[in-house]
């Protein structure tokens, strides 16, 4: 205790020491903390809480007020010393271990609030909750057995809590092993069946195993009411596209760009739409909105999709110069085709083209590839072409 005591001095109640006080009063201090509080007066309310826990010295609420202004500040080691002497002066709180536990891990020590959750079913081994939440941070941790073991110590202690089995759920998405995440979900939508973070998770799910007909049967009732977040009309409108909803799922990823402009991935989705109703310009203007917007690691799709509109409209200048940007961010055989066709098309000078053919058909998968096919074909024509066109010998 003395150990954090003299921490805490050297954290910044030196700077209190040192300012001129009317009072040594513990009331005083604590009515001018919950002033400055009140008026947001940020510095004034770090000095007066400062005082306040140097004068009251067995005070839990003092620490504990002392640790958020810290914390809402930013100051984490300081906040992290008010909360252990707050714990050393009662060692027993529950609600003190929890709220330790949630500062932990709102600052990524998930370690730590781990032990926390552990003294608290010290405790109190009859806390589902604390099974749950101590789950979810072993996992976290990599500490599968014990996070299986925990979920499951949850779900034996309140199976009526859909929670439980939605946590449990998470632990095994993130394993993907979807048979046991679709079995908790179902149970716990059984429950509840309008539980929303469960029809969620049920459709995130569906959604990383391609089954986008049940990402739209679950999420269809509740467009656009309770679908106001980014994940779920993601989920919505890319499975709309995917299940050949054209129209529908324009109308889902345009309101998706309302609610973030920024979301490159909509102006993709509703460039494809586009393209597949026919309407190559709007197509072309959505997917370089895309490229404008792009975060890196999807920039070599976007210049893909575009380059391959433009070689479908016969703007082989331009497919060349996207799918060059394409091949330079991602290494794809595929795209090796694409620049080929392009180049062919191009260039009177066949010698890039053929190099390209060349390449793509030594990388290619040659199994029921009719991409392999037409390349060995073109290159063959290319070789008779040179043939006939070379000058005869004298």
């Amino acid at each position: 205790m003395k150990k954090i005591a003299l921490l805490l001095l050297n954290a910044g109640l030196g700077l209190a020491l040192q300012a001129q006080t009317p009072t040594d009063s513990i009331d005083f201090w604590k009515a001018e903390y919950q002033n400055f509080k009140s008026n947001n007066r940020q510095k004034e309310t770090l000095l007066a809480v400062q005082h306040w826990a140097r004068l009251d010295t067995v005070s839990v609420q003092a620490c504990v007020e002392l640790a958020q202004t810290y914390h809402a500040k930013g100051q984490v080691a300081e906040a992290e010393i008010a909360y252990l002497q707050a714990l050393e002066r009662d060692t027993t709180s529950a609600p003190l271990k929890y709220q330790t536990a949630r500062f932990y891990q709102s600052i990524g020590e998930d370690k730590k609030a781990h032990e926390m959750y552990k003294s608290l079913l010290q405790t109190d081994s009859t806390n589902a909750f604390y099974y749950r939440r101590g789950a979810i941070l072993s996992a976290s941790l990599r500490e599968l057995w014990k996070a299986f073991k925990w979920h499951q110590k949850s779900i034996e202690l309140e199976p009526d809590e859909p929670e439980n089995y939605l946590a449990f759920a998470e632990t095994y998405m993130d394993m993907r092993a979807y048979a046991h995440v679709d079995s908790l979900i179902n149970q716990a939508l059984e429950l509840n069946p309008e539980n929303w973070r469960g029809i969620m998770l049920s459709a995130k799910s569906a959604y990383v195993q391609s089954d986008y007909e049940d990402v739209v049967r679950l999420l269809e009732p509740h467009f656009p009411q309770s679908i106001g977040n980014a994940i779920s009309a993601r989920f919505y409108g890319i499975s709309l596209y995917q299940i050949g909803r054209y129209e529908d799922a324009i109308a889902v990823l345009t309101f998706l760009a309302e609610l973030d402009p920024e979301l490159e991935y909509t102006y993709y989705y509703m460039g494809l739409c586009h393209q597949k109703m026919g309407d190559l310009d709007t197509a072309a203007e959505h997917f370089k909105k895309a490229i404008e917007q792009v975060s890196v690691s999807n920039l070599s799709a976007y210049h893909e999709a575009l380059g391959l509109l433009q070689q479908q409209e016969e703007q082989h200048a331009e497919a060349i110069q996207h799918l060059r940007m394409a091949q330079s961010l991602r290494s794809d055989v595929e795209l090796l085709y694409h620049l080929a066709v392009s180049y062919d098309a191009y260039y009177a000078d066949k010698g890039t083209a053929q190099r390209a053919f060349e390449k793509y058909a030594i990388t290619a998968d040659t199994a029921e590839n009719p991409r392999f096919r037409y390349a060995v074909e073109r290159l063959e024509e290319m070789k008779r072409e040179e043939h006939f066109s070379a000058e005869p010998e004298e």
